[in-house]
């Protein structure tokens, strides 16, 4: 009897373990796709300043100054509304992304629709 309990106690352990071990994990997961999402639409950013800088007209020092300064990394605090629209974008297209979301949304219970009809019933 006791070992029976002992041993069911450590089969939730294991559970537990294995769940916190996933959850941690798919996280991180998250994380990851949300930084790779931002590391492109920064290229987007370098591209669209540099193609600007080409077709605008500068005299030589000047556009000799704006290409170097176009080649620094773009900053999260210099994303316009439609760069962030576009990470935002890129997330939703990830199906990964999506059933996170929905799983937070709409967990699912404990007991099913049957045990919560017996319920209602007593």
């Amino acid at each position: 009897m006791v070992k029976n309990q002992l041993e069911n106690e450590r089969k939730k352990t294991k559970e537990l373990e294995c769940g916190q071990a996933n959850y941690i994990s798919g996280k991180s997961e998250l994380e990851e796709f949300f930084l790779e999402c931002v590391e492109e639409v920064k290229k987007n950013i370098k591209k669209r300043k540099e193609f600007q800088i080409k077709n605008t007209r500068y005299s030589k020092s000047t556009a000799k100054t704006t290409v170097s300064t176009s080649s620094k990394e773009p900053k999260l605090a210099g994303f316009a509304s439609q760069d962030k629209a576009k990470v935002i974008e890129l997330l939703m297209e990830n199906d990964n992304v999506l059933l996170f979301l929905y799983e937070k949304l709409f967990p699912v219970t404990t007991l099913s629709t049957n045990q919560i009809m017996m319920k209602t019933e007593q």
